[in-house]
């Protein structure tokens, strides 16, 4: 049995928001499967931020590290094993980063489809796409009103 293989294509660089488009190579044919979305939220990450962990761990809770949100929304939901492979892929952007925490969740978003399917019609204006990605979750998020569409040509979009 092939596996799947995941490619991880740049959209968005802000300073501290990252957009990639995760497609999914079967069989030759690729095909966008979702988005990742990274967020650099400036702070060690607290107990709230990991609600999941057994609450033994939060009487000794000492980590200071940076926390790096990494959200991915697929536009179906996913099987385990596919889970298992983004979750790699995310861990690489930041795993020897020499003080950060990642927290990652994964989320099916349909609504992104439409979002995708509507600016694909629109001359390829991904700016609703991005913005509804950052909205979305972000403990910090940004508008992309002023961006302009140019500014997608350069490796980042700060302005």
């Amino acid at each position: 049995m092939k596996k799947n293989c995941y490619f991880l294509q740049l959209e968005l660089n802000c300073k501290n928001h990252m957009i990639l488009a995760i497609n999914e190579d079967t069989k030759g044919a690729r095909s966008l499967i979702g988005y990742m979305v990274l967020e650099d939220v400036n702070r060690p990450g607290t107990p709230n931020d990991f609600k999941d962990l057994h609450p033994v761990f939060f009487k000794d809770w000492d980590d200071d590290r940076n926390l790096i949100f990494a959200r991915i929304y697929t536009f179906d939901s996913i099987t385990e094993e596919k889970q298992d492979a983004l979750i790699e892929l995310a861990e690489t952007f930041i795993e020897f980063k020499p003080s950060v925490n990642l927290k990652l969740d994964f989320f099916v978003a349909s609504e992104v489809l439409k979002l995708y399917e509507n600016s694909w019609e629109n001359d390829m204006k991904m700016i609703p796409v991005y913005q509804w990605l950052i909205d979305a979750d972000s403990e910090n998020p940004i508008s992309l009103a002023k961006l302009k569409i140019d500014s997608l040509n350069h490796l980042s979009q700060d302005e």
